[in-house]
């Protein structure tokens, strides 16, 4: 028994460099931005940014900081002259042009994050897909998606390959419906 045992620890004990060396190939895909980084997903966004509503938001932003910075600029200029009164209403007016361009600025970002989570929600199952066929090819035996990995030694990320795959995925769909 005793023997049996030594000859267990001497077989494991030579097996262990090849345990180690064995180790498992690891990679890491950011599925939010394989989807982002599509040329399809571009174009959408590119059409969102090109649409007049949002346009019409961006320009009314623009005038809006004009408008501030000149108010902000004749307040530091008169302030010396002006009452108390002409004081407050400045800053007022000022406060109130802040609040409506940081309103508009979070509709404008509001907009934008929303169809970026529509774009990623509805192309969930053909981003696993693709992310899974990487994977396969590449031979990797495990594969994290990036927003959850905290720290990896060595990052393995495959992310760009996923978008390429994706990006073929739409040509060819694109033949085909030809």
């Amino acid at each position: 028994m005793n023997k049996m045992i030594k000859t267990a620890i001497v077989a494991i004990a030579l097996n262990v460099p090849l345990l180690a060396s064995a180790q498992e190939k690891i990679a890491v895909v950011s599925l939010d931005g394989a989807i982002l980084q599509t040329e399809i997903a571009k174009d959408i966004i590119k059409k969102e940014q090109d649409n007049a509503v949002f346009k019409d938001k961006v320009a009314q932003l623009e005038k809006l900081s004009g408008e501030l910075k000149e108010l902000v600029e004749n307040y530091k200029r008169d302030e010396a002259v002006l009452s108390a009164e002409q004081k407050v209403a400045q800053q007022q007016l000022i406060q109130s042009k802040e609040s409506e361009g940081k309103t508009l600025q979070t509709q404008l970002v509001n907009a934008q994050q929303q169809l970026r989570t529509a774009l990623v929600r509805n192309n969930q199952q053909i981003v696993f897909q693709a992310a899974q066929l990487v994977a396969k090819d590449e031979g990797i035996d495990l594969l994290l998606n990036a927003s959850a990995v905290l720290y990896m030694k060595e990052v393995n990320d495959i992310t760009a390959k996923v978008t390429d795959r994706l990006n073929q995925n739409a040509e060819k769909q694109k033949e085909e419906n030809k």
